[in-house]
């Protein structure tokens, strides 16, 4: 998901957290995941070497993905599903950097399976925690 791609007006609203969550899990066919694998190999290593291709990166590719996961928290938030003091900022990374790692690390495509077991097992539990880690 890039910053073209996304319209934060017109984002699923399915009446649950999750549901909504998993309704922006749309990963790319077997073809497109073979080339943006490629195209994410070359963008790694010119982040190593230039700041400001970093954060365009960031800005490109997390950051909208991030943007809408916060959208998706606050409703939440407002249907009383979690509770409002929760961590927005790092609630809303959690997912995108996790499939960034997958992506340009790992060079394994973020597949449905993967994201929907994020969804399930890290992002959700950690939204629903009432009280912070000792």
């Amino acid at each position: 998901m890039k910053s073209k791609d996304l319209d934060l007006q017109t984002l699923p609203d399915t009446g649950t957290l999750r549901g909504d969550l998993v309704a922006m899990v749309r990963p790319p066919n077997i073809r497109d995941a073979e080339r943006k694998l490629n195209v994410m190999t070359g963008v790694i290593s010119m982040i190593a070497r230039d700041p400001e291709m970093a954060a365009a990166a960031q800005e490109a590719i997390v950051a909208p993905r991030a943007a809408a996961n916060r959208v998706l928290f606050q409703r939440a938030i407002e249907r009383g599903e979690i509770a409002a003091d929760v961590d927005l900022d790092t609630l809303s990374m959690i997912a995108p950097a996790m499939a960034a790692f997958r992506t340009l690390i790992l060079r394994k495509s973020p597949d449905r399976e993967f994201l929907v077991g994020i969804i399930d097992n890290v992002v959700l539990p950690a939204a629903r925690r009432n009280t912070p880690a000792p």
